[in-house]
């Protein structure tokens, strides 16, 4: 089967046998009931969002009453298709075919479009074909609003061209398509797995390894702090002890050296009479003369 050209900027070259078409020509944007509208206390699935996947997957465990619902949000039940038109979600490729929904009906955010296939195309062939990233870039490059808030206008969704191949031929493609990215998401999961596992290796490996840091000093406690000030000598009173009690402080350690000249170890004025000190004496128990340098 050739492939002739369709003078469309996203879609290319198309199968002569596919029928040309619009997306109004075949689904309708923001539909109504299908069956009785709901009772007030009817619960209804929620999905904001982001409970709306970039890869074709919705959230649908939220469930609230009908009278619980906020107003003027979009409807959308099974078979339905979802579009986030607004940026940047649109351009990340938030949307979903609708396959399988716990209520009857349920409500999406006011960012989204919905859209009904009719009988004419198969609605997970329409989801792929607005999930095609060649469509997601042109119309990106056609969204309308201020920076930050552009949307994908409701004109522009339903004027979009559309080739078709029979019904039978759209549930092939469409079913090629969802077993090839189930692969490809089955291969994405796997890498991450193993990814996870190679992260928690690396985090025990780097714990094993012995630290080799600076010893530090132990932190003196309180009491440790005042058994050693009082073990330290103090001119006057020692820490802790009667205040009216005095200890003489020690000679420093260089005038306590046995090599140090003992006589040099002296008072200027009366021998002995600095605390501490102890004056020589001779043989016969006299005190040994001060030298004169030193009175």
């Amino acid at each position: 089967m050739n492939a002739g050209p369709t003078n469309d900027l996203w879609l290319g070259k198309m199968p002569p046998d596919w029928q040309r078409g619009r997306i109004r020509n075949v689904a309708s944007l923001s539909p109504d009931y299908s069956e009785t509208s709901p009772a007030s206390d009817e619960p209804c699935t929620v999905v904001p969002m982001d409970l709306l996947s970039d890869v074709g997957s919705l959230d649908v465990s939220n469930q609230l009453p009908l009278e619980e619902v906020a107003s003027g949000l979009p409807l959308f039940e099974e078979g339905d298709v979802l579009f986030a038109k607004i940026t940047p979600c649109m351009e990340n490729g938030k949307g979903a075919f609708v396959r399988k929904l716990p209520t009857r009906y349920a409500f999406g955010s006011t960012e989204f479009h919905v859209l009904r296939p009719s009988g004419k195309v198969d609605g997970n062939f329409l989801y792929y074909a607005t999930f095609n990233p060649v469509y997601r870039a042109y119309a990106a490059e056609n969204m309308v609003g201020a920076a930050g808030q552009k949307r994908v206008s409701s004109r522009f969704l339903k004027d979009t061209p559309l080739f078709l191949p029979s019904l039978p031929d759209q549930r092939r493609i469409a079913a090629y398509l969802d077993a090839s990215c189930a692969t490809i998401a089955a291969a994405v999961a796997a890498k991450r797995r193993q990814l996870e596992t190679l992260d928690s290796l690396r985090r025990t490996i780097v714990q094993a390894v012995p630290e080799t840091r600076r010893p530090r000093r132990p932190n003196r406690t309180a009491s440790s702090a005042i058994r050693y000030l009082r073990r330290s000598s103090w001119p006057g009173e020692r820490l802790g002890e009667d205040r009216g009690r005095r200890t003489p402080p020690r000679s420093p350690p260089i005038l306590r050296s046995a090599a140090f000249p003992r006589s040099l170890v002296r008072c200027p004025s009366t021998v002995g009479s600095c605390p501490g000190s102890r004056p020589e004496r001779t043989k016969d128990g006299r005190r040994r003369p001060v030298p004169s340098g030193l009175r």
